[in-house]
């Protein structure tokens, strides 16, 4: 899937949301204005459509959700795949996990990632790598990206893929009944 196709995809889920919240709206102000039911009726009907309604946009915010993790996960393997990894090298990755878990900010982050990448562990590299971008340490990811040119688009994206997962305002904006 390329980001387009993603982004497309977001935006289409979050229009859903945004019909939903629409369709939110019309229905209380139909509610308000039925003749036929008393306060605590129309409360009723109120209260029943908005759980209702919630119940929905949670579902939608979860099918984004899984969309974006399934794609951040793509790209992650991308990045990954030339390394095949032996029964030792799965334990060295697991070792420099632990070691990059430990990093405190991202000059300790560039400074392992270069000597690293000098030495040719691409475990620790890795795994450095993937700590950077838990951590959002920019100067760490750019010095892999230099290193790595060929990763550059897959990271890149990766970055907005990571972005776009956070609560930004648009997310906010197609989810925020959810709050209420």
């Amino acid at each position: 899937m390329t980001l387009d196709t993603i982004t497309n995809e977001v935006e289409s889920i979050r229009a859903e949301a945004k019909r939903e919240q629409d369709f939110y709206s019309h229905t209380l102000t139909q509610i308000d204005n039925d003749t036929t039911l008393s306060p605590a009726g129309k409360d009723a009907e109120k209260e029943q459509f908005r759980a209702a309604s919630q119940s929905r946009l949670r579902a939608l915010r979860q099918k984004e959700e899984a969309a974006l993790d399934r794609e951040i996960s793509t790209l992650m393997h991308r990045i990954e795949s030339p390394r095949s990894p032996g029964n030792t090298d799965i334990i060295a990755f697991r070792d420099a996990q632990d070691r990059a878990d430990r990093i405190e900010d991202d000059d300790e982050a560039t400074r392992l990632l270069e000597r690293a990448l000098r030495q040719g562990d691409s475990s620790l590299a890795h795994a450095i790598f993937r700590a950077s971008m838990d951590s959002n340490y920019r100067q760490a990811i750019k010095t892999f990206i230099r290193h790595k040119p060929e990763l550059a688009t897959a990271i890149e994206d990766l970055q907005r893929l990571n972005g776009a997962k956070q609560n930004s305002f648009e997310r906010t904006v197609a989810y925020g009944f959810l709050a209420r």
